[in-house]
């Protein structure tokens, strides 16, 4: 299946999505690479059990997974069993790292694997409520695509931004709150000419659509800039 690195740590498909990550981290004395192939992945049952902020920004993570992340199964049509899938991987990392062997997982790691398990299985963890995103949400599909939400309080009223970010343009942008705007459709208006923009150049746009004789008492260029996630052009 033809395929391409994707800087910092993804694989993509010919198509551009996604179709294997890998993170490294240092735990201790020791160096630790994790990574994947995605064999097959169920969309959605993992949007369903996401804990989101609202339905709409549900929506949005759904639709960016679909767009942007992919399996071995969709791309090719047919399912992998697991020889098919280690072999390549163990000849590959033996070229860097040396011959490999099979182990075990060593007794000690099961033993405290299973006495972590009724913590992280209990249904008090599992289904934990109350947990609130007073500053909103922000989900990493792939590298350089996101699915972010976030919230201000301006003077003016609150300001919701739902956005979808793809190599730090804004791909897709959804306002909402209960501020004043006048006319009524600007804020479809900015969402249109936000669209597109790199998020460094939001402060453009939104100077550029202040000068159409838009009015928001209480809400500022400024506060766009914050519930964007934008850095303000001072």
């Amino acid at each position: 299946m033809p395929a391409h690195y994707r800087p910092v740590n993804d694989v993509i498909t010919a198509t551009g999505r996604k179709i294997s990550g890998t993170g490294a981290a240092e735990i201790g004395d020791y160096l630790v690479l994790v990574g994947n192939l995605i064999a097959d992945f169920d969309y959605d049952t993992m949007v369903r059990v996401l804990r989101v902020p609202d339905e709409k920004y549900r929506d949005k993570v759904f639709q960016s997974m679909r767009k942007n992340l992919s399996t071995l199964r969709r791309e090719t049509g047919r399912e992998f069993d697991w020889g098919e899938l280690a072999a390549p991987l163990v000849r590959r990392f033996a070229e860097v790292l040396g011959p490999l062997e099979p182990a075990e997982v060593p007794a000690a790691v099961r033993a405290e694997a299973q006495a972590l398990a009724p913590r992280f299985l209990a249904e008090e963890w599992l289904f934990k409520k109350g947990r609130r995103f007073p500053q909103g949400r922000e989900v990493r599909i792939a590298g350089g695509v996101d699915v972010r939400q976030r919230v201000h309080k301006s003077p003016g009223g609150l300001l919701r931004a739902t956005l979808v970010l793809k190599k730090g343009r804004l791909e897709q942008v959804t306002l909402s709150g209960d501020f004043f705007c006048y006319p009524q459709n600007s804020v479809e208006e900015l969402e249109r000419r936000l669209t597109g923009a790199p998020l460094e150049k939001a402060g453009e746009v939104l100077e550029a659509f202040y000068t159409t004789r838009v009015e928001t008492p209480g809400v500022t260029l400024a506060d766009w800039l914050e519930v964007l996630g934008a850095k303000s052009r001072s």
